[in-house]
């Protein structure tokens, strides 16, 4: 099944990768086809008529997301329909509606996807399945360090993995800008929650860079890197993916995002050959902090959710 997937691959004008330097068309495809040859068969949506494969979508149970929200979820990790003809915009329907049966045989009642901003094929397809888009996202890239600016006297930058004796809940709240946030549909308290936990995660895991610039003892911002394992086998690159970037609001307009970011690059850089994050579209103050310090845009996405009605 998986070498009849090639054809439909190669017809795809976003797979994932596709936006880091060096990502090749052929490398792309390539890595899709072990990345599918590696998933459980259980989690893959196959589309085929007359014989021909049409539609293949990658589904992602989210065991800790579940267990947060109190009940089932998932990820559409790819989305791949046929593009050749004019049927498209069928066939991504058709997949799209896949998609929904798969959520509810396996009682999942949450799930999101990422997509290409400029996807209208997809967008359209996954929304008339019940998907809504609820937030938009610029990726930027860089490879290079910034200088160091100076720190404040009182403040000072400690990185390390799995630096679980920061007390990092007196952070306090470091998100407004968020898909969770952006969605009316889920309580804010509940998504200041959910971010409150991921902190916790990211900074007492091992093997992962984390960043804090503190005031005294106190945290006032932090950066968590994880490593992208997939764009890494696409591009050759070793990818880190800064999951997390805040500082405490009443520590903003005071250049320490400046000094945060250039920490984090010099810490992150000596492990990774790129660093990528995210950020919203509208959140301008982090665009001009990221675009200042180096980092160049390279991808613009929309996030969509969709709650499975009983």
């Amino acid at each position: 099944m998986i070498e009849s997937v090639r054809p439909l691959l190669e017809t795809q004008p976003y797979l994932y990768g596709h936006h880091l330097p060096g990502a090749r068309p052929d490398a792309l495809v390539q890595a899709a086809l072990i990345r599918l040859a590696a998933e459980d068969e259980d989690n893959l949506i196959v589309r085929a008529e007359q014989g021909r494969l049409t539609g293949l979508a990658v589904m992602r149970p989210l065991p800790w997301d579940t267990e947060f929200f109190g009940m089932g979820c998932a990820r559409v990790e790819a989305f791949y329909f046929d593009r050749s003809e004019e049927a498209a915009l069928g066939w991504s329907r058709s997949l799209a509606v896949d998609v929904t049966d798969w959520c509810r045989q396996r009682e999942v009642r949450f799930v999101s996807a990422k997509i290409e901003a400029a996807d209208a094929l997809a967008a359209l397809g996954l929304g008339r399945a019940g998907f809504d888009v609820v937030d938009n996202e610029l990726t930027l890239v860089t490879d290079s360090l910034p200088p160091l600016p100076p720190l404040s006297d009182g403040f000072q930058v400690v990185s390390g993995d799995g630096l679980a004796e920061v007390p990092v809940e007196a952070l306090g709240r470091l998100f407004d800008h968020s898909r969770f946030h952006a969605d009316p549909r889920i309580d804010r308290d509940l998504a200041d929650r959910l971010w409150q936990m991921a902190i916790t995660n990211q900074a007492s895991q091992e093997g992962r860079p984390v960043i804090f610039l503190l005031e005294g003892r106190r945290p006032v911002g932090i950066i968590s890197c994880r490593p992208d394992d997939q764009l890494a086998a696409v591009t050759g690159l070793a990818v880190g993916d800064w999951f997390i970037v805040g500082v405490a609001e009443e520590y903003r307009g005071r250049g320490l995002g400046r000094v945060l970011v250039s920490a984090g690059l010099e810490e992150c850089l000596s492990r990774y050959g790129v660093i990528q994050v995210a950020t919203q579209t509208y959140n301008l103050p982090a665009l001009g902090l990221y675009q200042s310090s180096g980092f160049k845009l390279c991808r613009a996405s929309l996030s969509l959710h969709c709650f499975m009605e009983d």
